[in-house]
């Protein structure tokens, strides 16, 4: 592999092993925080949690700022009731039962296996599931726990859990020292944003507080038959989904960096989920966008990522920094 791909290979697969369960990021943030500081690249958390890195001189937002966006935050359970020897829990985000049902969790770097009382579950039936307590074993009402799968490199795949989206997170933090070792001071932001997947709330707080003029939010894609996109192909980048249309300004711009720069791509099109991108435009004149990168078996313990997708990724996200022209 390239030294790029490695960095990128390293780092998704650190950031994949971390637990970091929607409502529940802030040591993941500080991670992220004490490393950035480590290059010499200053952060900052805004009130809600936020974790903000500014490449601009006066490090204020205005109507001319990019703004780069990956939620840090992972689908989870949370304990709900607690018995003598049974242990329920809801979900948090979209995780099925069904990726639960006879997996291994881990509560407080506790590894235990969810079970079922019913040989048939429907997608979010979680009162169904059960974790099996002993009288040594302390779980307290409101403890997070998530998938304890390690991930693994396999013939140019990454597997494991959170793929959606340590991905994202990893090609930021590349992006930020890329900019910070380029001195490209443009005003560009970085943020690393947090409980994506319940809503966007981390995104929605900064974007009703920041007027920017463009944001470029990285995030997974799934590869479903209900999607148009598939592995291996290339960076996506989105036109649609159920939450957001793309600007078409930035669209055909970061179309044309694809191709003049010979990054393969696919032009993503589908009728799933939520995206940050559709928040900033409702609050302020922003234009916006998602840049995809497709996943295998999204939220469950063994999701999977083309390397080559992700360096895609960042190569399509680096050349428009380098060249603000194709948004003037």
């Amino acid at each position: 592999m390239k030294t790029k791909q490695i960095k990128l290979n390293n780092r998704i697969m650190d950031y994949s092993n971390e637990i970091a369960v929607c409502g529940n990021e802030n040591n993941f943030i500080k991670q992220i925080a004490l490393e950035l500081s480590s290059n010499g690249i200053f952060s900052y958390k805004d009130f809600f949690g936020n974790l903000i890195v500014s490449f601009s001189k006066n490090n204020k937002i205005n109507e001319n700022s990019i703004v780069f966006s990956a939620h840090v935050d992972e689908i989870g359970i949370q304990i709900q009731k607690v018995e003598d020897e049974k242990v329920y829990f809801r979900g948090i985000g979209t995780i099925k039962t069904q990726a639960l049902n006879n997996n291994k969790v881990s509560i407080n770097n506790l590894e235990t296996t969810v079970f079922s009382h019913s040989k048939t579950l429907k997608d979010y039936e979680y009162n169904k599931l059960y974790i099996k307590k002993t009288k040594d074993e302390i779980f307290n009402i409101g403890d997070f726990g998530t998938f304890c799968s390690k991930a693994i490199f396999d013939n140019d795949l990454i597997k494991g859990k959170a793929l959606d989206n340590r991905v994202g997170c990893a090609v930021l933090f590349e992006l930020a020292l890329y900019l910070h070792e380029n001195d490209l001071e443009e005003n560009i932001f970085v943020i690393f944003s947090v409980q994506e997947e319940i809503g966007a709330r981390g995104i929605q707080h900064f974007s009703y507080l920041n007027k920017m003029k463009y944001f470029i939010s990285l995030d997974a894609t799934p590869v479903v038959p209900e999607n148009n996109v598939l592995q291996s192909r290339g960076v996506c980048i989105k036109l649609s989904d159920g939450s957001s249309f793309a600007d078409e300004v930035l669209f055909e711009a970061f179309k044309q960096i694809a191709e003049n720069n010979k990054i393969p791509y696919q032009i993503e099109v589908n009728d799933l989920g939520l995206t940050e991108s559709a928040f900033p435009p409702l609050f302020s004149q922003t234009k916006s966008l998602t840049i995809s990168y497709p996943i295998t078996d999204m939220h469950t313990n063994n999701s999977s990522v083309d390397i080559n997708d992700v360096v895609d990724t960042y190569n399509l996200i680096v050349k428009c920094c380098k060249d603000r022209n194709y948004f003037l």
